[in-house]
């Protein structure tokens, strides 16, 4: 029996009654996030889901980590249109209301555990000047780093403990990839490169790598 990684869709959806999310309209065009950014962006409310809210900041720090991945993977550059900004800032919003729902149900995260999984990430980086170029240009200091890696450990523990129960036969899982190809979402449509190969490069590897 293998682990149903479909159910967890369904239990987020159970999550959401009683979370409130209110959204400003999405602007067509969103301040790039550079060096240059002036930090009171980051005071600018955009929505608020719960006690939560998400900052311009926020918005273009993740269209932008978007959009490098786009590149990285198809080796062109797209203008995100607000298609895909709408698509991203509800994203955002489920992302906000798994967070307050994960914090709600008590799941904790340790200092100690946030610190070994920090120094685990940080060696992706060839140099120090590296990484405090990295946190410059996503306008973040290393406390607020480790914020979200706090609020991704938590949230995963508390998904991965909603969904621990959820199982698909063998049969279930083999029509389920049957159904995906013959929709065309098992075929690469573009040439793309695979996560290891971007880590790979990130650390200063090559193709050959």
């Amino acid at each position: 029996m293998k682990k149903h990684w479909h159910g967890m869709i369904l239990v987020v959806l159970g999550l959401t009654h009683g979370v409130v999310a209110q959204e400003a309209p999405v602007a067509s065009e969103t301040p790039a996030v550079t060096a240059e950014t002036p930090a009171a962006q980051e005071e600018v409310v955009i929505a608020r889901v719960g006690d939560e809210t998400i900052t311009a900041t926020e918005f273009a720090r993740e269209l932008h980590y978007r959009m490098e991945q786009i590149k990285a993977q198809s080796g062109r550059e797209i203008k995100p249109d607000l298609a895909m900004r709408r698509a991203l800032m509800n994203e955002l919003i489920q992302d906000h209301i798994l967070s307050i729902t994960a914090r709600n149900a008590g799941i904790e995260v340790t200092d100690e555990e946030i610190e070994s999984e920090f120094q685990q990430r940080k060696t992706i980086f060839d140099s120090e000047q590296a990484y405090q170029g990295y946190l410059e240009v996503l306008k973040l200091t290393e406390e607020k780093l480790k914020e979200h890696m706090r609020t991704q450990i938590r949230v995963q523990r508390f998904v991965e403990g909603k969904t621990a129960s959820l199982t698909a036969s063998d049969e279930e899982v083999t029509d389920a990839y049957a159904l995906l190809k013959s929709q065309g979402n098992m075929t690469r449509t573009k040439d793309t490169r695979d996560l290891q190969v971007i880590m790979l490069r990130a650390k200063g590897g090559t193709d050959e790598s």
